[in-house]
């Protein structure tokens, strides 16, 4: 057994926080930072480098959706992971349509349906609903436990991912439910929330 640091970053600022037509426009996937998000993203990676000092002892992984490459890769400048990798399971909720039809559409969404089987379930416009990406939270926690990318004890593995994914990573790592979970803050852009878990690889 080892133990591993897991340092969870949601994304800088992103076109989409800022203005939900642009899901009108483009693909989520494609979504970028806005310059604030671009900013923040330098502003937490200075603040890393100076807790995160031991280059060596620094890992990343992060979602291949782009708000989310470009905030690890601007982190990455200041914290100089030795390894760096890029995970499919990591993405957003994956999308059908806009963000805003999906939340409009909630809204009216029928009472004795939503009481049976609550939004955990739900996917009229989405592909996935929040019970899919908790499946592939699992699966990546999992591949983190039998260490599947060969960390090192006492690593710092910094995961850069987007809100749905990351409350989802904590109620698997957390052990709670996703009702509990849900209930909680979720992490704003560019902050961070940080645990450690001990590996059977």
């Amino acid at each position: 057994e080892m133990n591993l640091n897991l340092i969870l970053i949601r994304h800088g600022q992103s076109e989409g926080n800022v203005d939900h037509e642009v899901y009108y426009q483009k693909p989520d996937h494609y979504i970028k930072l806005t310059e604030k998000g671009v900013q923040q993203a330098i502003e937490l990676g200075k603040k890393l480098k100076e807790e995160y000092f031991e280059e060596n002892k620094n890992r990343v992984i992060f979602s291949p959706w782009e708000r989310a490459k470009t905030t690890a890769s601007i982190i990455s400048s200041f914290i100089k992971p030795l390894t760096s990798y890029e995970d499919s399971l990591t993405h957003e909720i994956a999308l059908n349509h806009s963000l805003k039809e999906m939340v409009e559409t909630r809204k009216e969404f029928a009472s004795p349906e939503k009481d049976e089987y609550s939004f955990y379930w739900y996917k009229e416009h989405t592909a996935e609903s929040y019970a899919d990406v908790y499946k592939r939270a699992r699966i990546f926690y999992q591949d983190l436990i039998i260490n599947k990318y060969k960390f090192k004890d006492n690593d710092n593995v910094f995961i850069v991912s987007h809100g749905v994914f990351i409350l989802m990573l904590k109620a698997v790592i957390l052990n709670t439910s996703v009702d509990d979970i849900l209930k909680e803050r979720w992490l704003g852009n560019c902050e961070t929330w940080k645990t450690s878990i001990e590996t059977i690889g």
